[in-house]
């Protein structure tokens, strides 16, 4: 299990999401009494994410799209499929690709919904 902002999954496939790397350096200022550090990253890798959620309704399954979408561009909490959680996720694209039927029980039935997302840590927060 994980999660995705404010979405929930059954499962999520992804590689670790990268930390950034920050290297701090001392600065010698000539004639000045004193020392100045100044710190220097490593720009993130693109990460992507292989999630299933669950959906009770047909209509909920296919308005999926719509909603994840509506987070692009955002940054969000992620907590993956390890249990790490990690802040200020940036969303960069979102593709639901495969909405599933599953039964449950007759008459009751599920809905699978598979989705690829694209997203990139800022190290910014948390």
């Amino acid at each position: 299990m994980g999660s995705i902002g404010n979405y929930s999954f059954k499962k999520m496939y992804s590689p670790q999401m990268p930390k950034l790397s920050v290297v701090m350096e001392e600065i010698d200022r000539k004639g000045k009494d004193g020392v100045v550090f100044c710190s220097h990253g490593r720009k993130a890798q693109e990460v992507e994410v292989n999630t299933v959620a669950i959906a009770d309704t047909l209509n909920e399954a296919n308005s999926a799209s719509e909603r994840y979408r509506a987070l692009i561009g955002s940054a969000v909490t992620m907590v993956d499929d390890q249990g790490r959680t990690i802040p200020n996720v940036m969303i960069l694209d979102v593709n639901v690709y495969h909405v599933q039927k599953v039964a449950i029980s007759t008459p009751i039935a599920a809905y699978l919904v598979y989705a690829i997302w694209r997203l990139k840590a800022t190290g910014q927060g948390g």
